[in-house]
Formats: C-alpha cells, sequence, structure tokens
C-alpha cells in the first residue's frame, strides 16, 4: 500500500495512476477507469488521456460519502 499523502502534496491534476497508487480511491486500475466513465465523476479526456483534476475528485469523493 503507498504512504499517506495529504491533498495539498498531490499536483493540482491527477492521472488514474495517481489516484491507484495513492489508494485516494480503494480498487484496482481498471475500477479507477470505469469511474472516469460514469456520469459525474470530474475527468477531463485530452486525447487518449485521463485528467482529473484534485480539487473536484476531493469535493467528489466528499459528495460520494454517506453521513
Amino acid at each position: 500500500m503507498a504512504r499517506a499523502v495529504s491533498w495539498s502534496e498531490l499536483p493540482l491534476n491527477l492521472v488514474p495512476e495517481d489516484i491507484y497508487k495513492t489508494q485516494l480511491i480503494p480498487g484496482g486500475k481498471q475500477a479507477i477507469y470505469t469511474l472516469c466513465h460514469r456520469p459525474g465523476f470530474p475527468v477531463l479526456k485530452v486525447g487518449k488521456k485521463y485528467i482529473i483534476p484534485r480539487d473536484k475528485l476531493r469535493d467528489w469523493i466528499e459528495k460520494q460519502t454517506c453521513d
């Protein structure tokens, strides 16, 4: 498992590999790519590359979390 990081240590824009390595979202690489196709997930597709803005991802995770 990757070491825990704070949000401020992460780059402003992430790629699925970053999310996988840091375990921001538990699961395998394929699960993260599946999320990239899910409506409402904060992702930009540039060519074949998926870019996930760090702050938008944090907001999305907070909205998905049950109280």
